[in-house]
């Protein structure tokens, strides 16, 4: 799919803008569902907005059973979220057993105070996300100049970033050790 405005669209389809924007609200509206009950597992987090949400983050929740989207919010603050999910009963709020997040630590709190029974948990891309981002902050860190390994760090980075079991035992020269060396005993030295 190509982004595009209602303009564009409108030019394409021999339309008014208005009558592309009618159409557009009217298909939103539609698809807008209300659930009488809250999934069991729940994925909780945000992506960026457009211009007509509160701010500039909206919120998402997915239902982990299905893989569907089960609701988006327009804002992410903590008393939006949490007004949307005391629509919902203690009873069913209960039933939740399972919410997953990123660190944000709003999330955190809000779950614990409303979701007294779901067991809270950092889902695995944002874990994986800030060891990565800690690693090559690291790498970075050792890469200046002065240091002796600098050309290594630089060049190998993705090397160092490589699961362990997919590193190669088969040896190839390599300039920076000037010698044949495998990927897993450049990682040693």
């Amino acid at each position: 799919m190509e982004k595009q405005s209602e303009k564009d669209i409108a030019k394409r389809l021999d339309v008014s803008v208005s009558k592309i924007d009618r159409k557009l609200n009217e298909i939103s509206s539609h698809n807008v569902l209300r659930h009488s009950s809250l999934p069991k597992y729940m994925n909780w987090d945000e992506f960026k907005a457009t211009k007509d949400t509160k701010g500039k983050m909206a919120f998402i929740i997915v239902d982990n059973q299905s893989g569907n989207i089960f609701d988006i919010q327009d804002s992410r603050k903590s008393r939006d979220l949490e007004k949307y999910f005391r629509r919902y009963s203690k009873t069913q709020r209960d039933s939740v057993k399972f919410i997953s997040t990123d660190f944000y630590t709003g999330y955190i709190f809000l779950a614990k105070k409303l979701f007294k029974n779901a067991n809270i948990v950092i889902d695995r891309f944002h874990i994986i996300t800030q060891a990565y981002v800690a690693l090559n902050s690291a790498r970075v860190f050792l890469c200046k100049k002065n240091n002796k390994h600098y050309n290594k760090m630089k060049d190998l980075w993705k090397l160092i970033l490589k699961n362990e079991n997919e590193l190669s035992d088969i040896k190839y020269y390599n300039k920076h050790f000037n010698k044949n060396i495998s990927q897993k005993e450049m990682l040693l030295l």
